[in-house]
């Protein structure tokens, strides 16, 4: 079997907005160092790693391959096979996304409409997909994201880390964000809070 970096990647469509991709690529590197970022871009087949040469255009749109092959990379290469070292990823890529005037911006939303937001930021960062989010009680919102291609776990489990990192940002004591049949095309989401 070739190594990861001769691999063709078959591509579904599916894009996302370059700011996506670019707070990953810092995320990688704050967590793992330039050398580690390095190896997570060494790992990437050709026509995908030849995205990260240019810089990354925020409003550009990029095939959903790019991310997900970057959390395979970090799954193999730090995190031990596990998709856990995504969730941590998420979590600094939102750092990096909800800093400034964004930090100030998420603790004046009301918990409860948040997650209208959610759906909404949902469809400004990805080409395609649903996503729908309601409380179901205090401190509790269930939600699915569907009709997306090309998601792999570790692309899931970054958004949870992001949600976490949202709802830290918001001003929340606690928080739990869990994901249920995770596929390529779906997830199901269960949030739990306490303000």
């Amino acid at each position: 079997m070739p190594p990861p970096s001769q691999r063709s990647v078959p591509l579904s469509g599916h894009k996302l907005k370059g700011t996506t991709i670019r707070s990953t690529v810092q995320a990688i590197e704050k967590v793992h160092g330039a050398a580690g970022r390095m190896a997570v871009e060494e790992r990437l087949p050709e026509s995908l790693r030849g995205l990260l040469q240019d810089a990354i255009v925020p409003v550009g749109w990029y095939p959903v391959e790019l991310s997900a092959q970057m959390h395979v990379a970090v799954r193999d290469l730090f995190g031990r096979g596990s998709w856990t070292a995504s969730r941590v990823l998420g979590r600094e890529a939102a750092k990096i996304d909800f800093g400034g005037v964004y930090r100030v911006l998420l603790r004046a939303v009301p918990h409860a409409t948040l997650w209208e937001r959610v759906g909404l930021a949902w469809t400004q960062y990805n080409s395609g997909g649903i996503s729908r989010w309601e409380v179901a009680g205090p401190g509790l919102v269930v939600g699915h994201v569907t009709e997306v291609a090309g998601y792999n776990e570790g692309m899931w489990e970054a958004a949870a880390g992001r949600l976490e990192t949202m709802l830290e940002r918001s001003g929340v004591r606690a928080r739990s964000v869990s994901l249920y049949d995770c596929t390529p095309h779906s997830v199901r989401g269960e949030v739990l809070w306490i303000e």
